[in-house]
C-alpha cells in the first residue's frame, strides 16, 4: 500500500514521517529542499517564486520515480512524505496558472506518464502564447560524457503516447528500407517537420533547436 502524508507548513506531516523512519518503515521524502538548494547554488534563490512551473516541473518528475521506485521494495506499506496532488494543490494556492500537463494521469502504465521525466511541455512566452516545447536529455548526455555510453542518434517524432517505442519498416523514396517510430504514422493529425534543406518559402515553419545547460 502506498499511503501519502500531506499538510501545510507547520501541520506536524514532517513529524510523522520522522516517527515512521524511526520504527523502519520504508519512507520517501520530500525533494523540495533538495531542488532548492541545487538551484540556489545555480543562482536562483527561489525557484518556487522566480519559475513556479520549472520548479513543479522537476518536483513532479521527482515523486513519480519515487512512486515508482516504490515498487521495487519488497514491503507491505511505503510511505511518502507529500504527494503529486499536492503541486497543484500549491500553484492554485499561490494562484499559478498551469496547463493540462499536470492533470493528466500519473498512475503506473497510464498514457504519457513519463512527459514528466523525459520532457514535452509546452513552453509559453508572457503574454501566454505559445512558443515551444521542452525535453529533457540531461541523462542521456551525462552518460556519454562521464560513463562512456553510446552516442545513439536523437530523432524528433509527434506521439499521442511517448511510451509507444515499437517500430515499423518503411521505404525512402530511393526505396530504401529504414525503421520509423510506430508513433509518427499513428497520430490522429499529422505534422511536418521542416528540417535543414528547405525553401525560401518555408523558412518561416523550420525546426530551431536550443540547448539549454548549466553546471552539472
Amino acid at each position: 500500500m502506498k499511503i501519502v502524508i500531506s499538510g501545510g507548513p507547520g501541520t506536524g506531516n514532517t513529524s510523522i514521517i520522522n516517527e515512521l523512519v524511526s520504527i523502519g518503515q520504508i519512507v520517501f521524502h520530500e525533494s523540495s529542499r533538495e531542488i532548492i538548494t541545487r538551484y540556489k547554488k545555480l543562482g536562483h534563490d527561489q525557484l518556487f517564486l522566480s519559475n513556479p512551473i520549472k520548479f513543479s516541473e522537476i518536483l513532479l518528475a521527482n515523486r513519480i520515480k519515487q512512486y515508482k521506485d516504490a515498487n521495487k521494495f519488497n514491503s507491505k506499506n511505503c510511505f511518502f512524505d507529500r504527494g503529486i496532488p499536492d503541486i497543484v494543490a500549491y500553484l492554485d494556492y499561490k494562484k499559478v496558472t498551469y496547463n493540462k500537463d499536470f492533470t493528466i494521469d500519473y498512475e503506473i502504465g497510464a498514457v504519457n506518464t513519463n512527459k514528466y521525466l523525459f520532457g514535452g511541455f509546452l513552453q509559453y512566452d508572457t503574454n501566454n502564447n505559445p512558443t515551444s516545447y521542452k525535453f529533457n536529455i540531461t541523462n542521456h548526455v551525462s552518460n556519454i560524457i562521464r560513463h562512456d555510453s553510446l552516442n545513439i542518434d536523437l530523432g524528433l517524432t509527434l506521439t499521442s503516447n511517448i511510451e509507444n517505442s515499437f517500430v515499423r519498416k518503411a521505404y525512402t523514396s530511393d526505396l530504401n528500407k529504414v525503421n520509423i517510430p510506430d508513433a509518427s504514422i499513428s497520430v490522429p493529425f499529422p505534422v511536418a517537420l521542416y528540417g535543414s534543406n528547405i525553401d525560401e518559402s518555408n523558412l518561416s515553419n523550420k525546426l530551431k533547436l536550443e540547448v539549454i545547460y548549466s553546471e552539472y
